[in-house]
């Protein structure tokens, strides 16, 4: 007998079936479009949209492919005992209908075959992994969003461009951290995926002051769903939480194109959760070592309009102690979206979010060493800060993007996004060199912070394709506005310093001082960029491509500096206008699966926020990375892999003038430095069989000082917080048959020593630097830590697991710093327990 699902109607979003405008209608709509409009070919009637939005929640085979042809509008035929005892993951996101149920079949055994007509059949595959046949459903079978898909990867990815590309034809490295991922890991906040991301270290210890390293430099840029990236000062603001988000997107190497500054770490692209068009209701529930609580909802549906108005809200509250006595954190996080189908080609979203945290017990410093650079060998347990040392901070984002397709071919996209962060620091801590044989220099200290930053930020771009000399190329054509104004005071003095002896003081009891005078403030900290930027992805023949590009930016900046106490009171700023950023690249494609490429980027980075002597901006950091790699993609894009080689050039870059007998300034930089950093990444990701998903990848890397203001530190590396070798993986293993119930995973992170050595100067009673300083030097072994998965899947809605990390307890530092701070020990062993529900 066979069975026959006959599909139902429902609302879905197509192209216009009309020619595409003509070029009058063309310049009412935009500047872009006028320009492009010589490079449009005129069009057929188009086709229906090649995707559509799924929402089909994990269980039986058989009600997943029930659910998928009424949406999909399809039939698909088969006999009951190919679907008896199989489950799918579900599906979420947009699809074809081939990528579709590709998706939901995968892992199954079974392949979908077209019939013709809207219909298609089930039959077995006796090679599920590898088997490609002429009537077989073939295509990339994950979409750009990661949701219910099971996958380790992406079928695209909008970083280093502003559209949705396939992972192998981005000439540059590009790492993906998926929606399922985080729930394996049990990651819940941007800071635990960067930690788990390919190339990237972290340097911080307490989850709020967090500094993101990648090939040596630090990463700033930080974007919201391909749009125009924010700006973060690393010490005050905090990296945000999960809830909103459906996967991150890490782009190592230039972005000047895209990105407005051309770092030579990299971006950092957010991809926020999308509103589905089928009802679906999530419960997170999780308990785990120190009092780590936390629950989690999230709501989706259509609203209105047969599915053209769908929602999203999730919630989330987090309420945690630490590894270290006397710290708390209570954090909230509130997430919501409408999409508006307001014709069939045109979508509007509009949404929000607002997180909250309270963190009692705050410990910003870290622990601090002996002068010689040793550690003091305290406790993983013991925190030198005052138990009534606060950070509270709030963030709030509100968004608004539309989106509008001409046809299949040509589209214009703009999105605007408007952002406040602010904290409130009040910290009673120590700090300074310890002496070895006297167990002097520690003293504890009061200070009081206030940081807040406004961002405004704005993007629009044109995008399509067109025929030229007999083949298909590709063109983009954009422009995008930041306006970033931020304040910040500083309330400490040293003449209230309090000696301690941090092995038999007890400092979490430790009485608040009177607050401190000001001691600095920018009470006018402010950044406006805008720019243009295009791209032409041609095709020179069949299996090469050439990607140019070029980027104009304007820069402006202004700073007010206040420093009573020496009398400064200093008004300040600089516009640097015409600023061109070139990017170049060629993808060869060997085969259909594998390809190589090679590319260039410029780099222009301003450095508003270092100041030289006079309180001025330095002059802006110029360089060049150069790259060259191989990528796949295999099993229909359920497996990707890359490996590069990489090249880092860069200039200008702020050398710290450790003492200027000045009596207004106590501080400042210049410009001269000039750093290379350079190395090898590997990565793969994915599928590797039917259940078994697998991340993996290396990173080698030698950083180094070519031009310095110590003589001593050239050749030296850029940062030797960098470990030279790093591997970092995560594989899981859903078990067969009638084991299927069970997921097993592990992982680790194994990375090569790393050291800090310098000197230390110390603020005088006035707040001026002291002329002497105190030199240290330390070495942290290389290490490896090892994790651990155990998920039973209860029923079709409830999912239960249990996840470990650093299983052998091994005792490291996360970061190691100076003598005088900043030194973290990284988390002892711990577990956390979780209940998933899914409806």
């Amino acid at each position: 007998m066979k069975h026959r699902i006959t599909s139902a109607s429902g609302a879905h979003r197509s192209f216009p079936g009309q020619r595409l405008a003509q070029p009058r209608r063309l310049l009412a709509l935009s500047a872009l479009a006028m320009a492009l409009q010589s490079a449009m070919p005129q069009a057929l009637a188009a086709p229906e949209a090649a995707g559509h939005a799924y929402s089909i929640q994990a269980g039986s085979l058989g009600q997943a492919l029930t659910r998928f042809a009424a949406q999909a509008q399809i039939t698909v035929q088969f006999s009951p005992d190919l679907t008896q005892g199989l489950n799918s993951n579900g599906l979420r996101g947009h699809y074809s209908v081939e990528e579709g149920l590709a998706a939901l079949l995968r892992g199954t055994g079974l392949q979908a075959v077209f019939r013709g007509d809207g219909v298609y059949g089930l039959v077995r595959n006796p090679d599920a992994a590898l088997a490609l046949d002429d009537t077989l459903v073939v295509g990339q079978t994950l979409g750009s969003m990661t949701e219910g898909t099971g996958s380790y990867t992406t079928g695209a990815a909008s970083i280093g461009g502003k559209s949705p590309q396939a992972l192998k034809d981005i000439p540059q490295s590009v790492s993906i951290i998926t929606r399922q991922r985080m729930e394996d890991q049990g990651i819940t906040n941007l800071a635990e995926a960067l930690d788990q991301t390919t190339g990237i270290t972290l340097v911080g210890g307490n989850d709020a002051n967090t500094k993101v390293l990648s090939r040596g430099f630090a990463l700033t840029n930080i974007q919201v769903d391909g749009g125009t990236p924010g700006f973060r000062e690393q010490t005050y603001d905090t990296l945000a939480d999960t809830t909103a988000y459906d996967h991150i997107e890490v782009l190592r190497g230039s972005d000047g194109l895209f990105g407005g500054t051309g770092e030579p770490s990299g971006v950092i692209n957010l991809v926020r959760k999308r509103a589905l068009s089928e009802a679906q209701t999530q419960v997170n529930l999780s308990a785990g070592s120190w009092d780590n609580y936390r629950s989690e909802v999230d709501v989706t549906g259509p609203l209105a309009f047969d599915g053209a108005l769908r929602g999203r809200f999730a919630a989330s509250q987090e309420n945690k102690r630490y590894f270290y006595d006397g710290a708390d954190s209570d954090k909230h996080v509130l997430f919501g979206v409408l999409e508006a189908d307001l014709t069939p080609a045109t979508l509007v979203s509009v949404g929000g979010t607002y997180e909250w945290r309270d963190m009692d017990g705050y410990w910003e410093g870290g622990l601090p060493r002996y002068t010689t650079g040793d550690p003091l060998g305290l406790s993983r347990s013991d925190k030198l800060s005052a138990d009534w040392s606060s950070n509270n901070y709030k963030r709030s984002e509100g968004f608004l993007k539309v989106e509008h397709s001409f046809d299949e071919d040509w589209k214009i996209n703009s999105s605007f996004t408007r952002s406040r962060y602010d904290t409130e620091q009040d910290m009673g801590a120590v700090s300074g060199p310890i002496n070895p044989d006297t167990l002097e220099g520690a003293t504890f200290q009061r200070i009081v912070r206030n940081y807040s930053i406004d961002q405004d930020l704005f993007d629009a771009n044109l995008q399509g394709a067109f025929a030229a000399f007999g083949r298909r190329h590709e063109v983009l054509m954009g422009v995008d506005y930041s306006d970033i104004q931020r304040s910040y005071a500083d309330h400490s003095e040293w003449t209230s310093r309090q000696a301690v002896d941090v092995f038999s003081t007890d400092i979490g009891s430790l009485p608040k001082p009177a607050s401190p005078a000001l001691y600095y403030e920018y009470p006018d900290w402010n950044i406006r960029k805008s720019g243009a930027y295009g791209t032409l992805r041609l095709a020179l023949a069949d299996p090469l491509k050439l990607i140019v590009g070029a980027r104009y930016s304007d820069y402006a900046n202004t700073i007010h500096a206040l420093v009573p106490s020496f009398g400064t009171n200093s008004k300040d700023g600089g516009h640097d206008s015409g600023i061109v950023t070139p990017f170049g690249g060629l993808v060869y494609a060997l085969t259909p699966q594998w390809s190589v490429y090679t590319s260039y980027a410029e780099i222009y980075k301003p450095q508003p926020e270092i100041l030289d002597r006079d309180f001025k901006p330095l002059k802006a950091i110029t360089g060049d990375t150069y790259e060259m790699g191989v990528k796949g993609e295999l099993f229909g894009g359920r497996l990707n892999l890359s490996s590069a080689l990489y090249y880092t050039r860069q200039e200008n870059n702020a050398i710290q003038l450790f003492y200027e007998s000045t009596p207004t300034n106590a501080c400042c930089y210049v410009a001269g430095g000039k750093m290379v950093s350079k190395g090898f990444d590997t990565e793969i990701s994915g599928e590797l069989a039917p259940g078994w998903q697998l991340t993996a990848g290396y990173t080698f890397n030698i950083n180094e000082q070519r031009k310095t203001g110590d003589d001593t530190a050239v050749g030296k590396p850029i940062s030797t917080q960098t470990p030279k070798h790093l591997f970092k993986f995560f594989t899981t293993y859903q078990l067969p048959g009638e084991l299927n119930r069970w997921k097993l995973g592990t992982g680790a992170t194994l990375q090569s020593s790393n050291y800090v050595s310098g000197e230390v100067q110390r603020r005088l009673e006035d707040g001026s630097l002291s002329p002497s300083t105190n030199s240290f030097e330390y070495t942290q072994a290389g290490y490896a830590l090892w994790n651990a998965l155990v998920e039973y899947r209860i029923d079709e809605h409830w999912t239960t697991a249990l996840n470990g990390n650093n299983l052998f307890d091994k005792k490291y530092y996360q970061t190691v710093a100076s003598s005088d701070q900043g030194n973290w020990y990284g988390a002892p062993r711990n577990f956390m327990v979780t209940l998933r529900g899914k409806f």
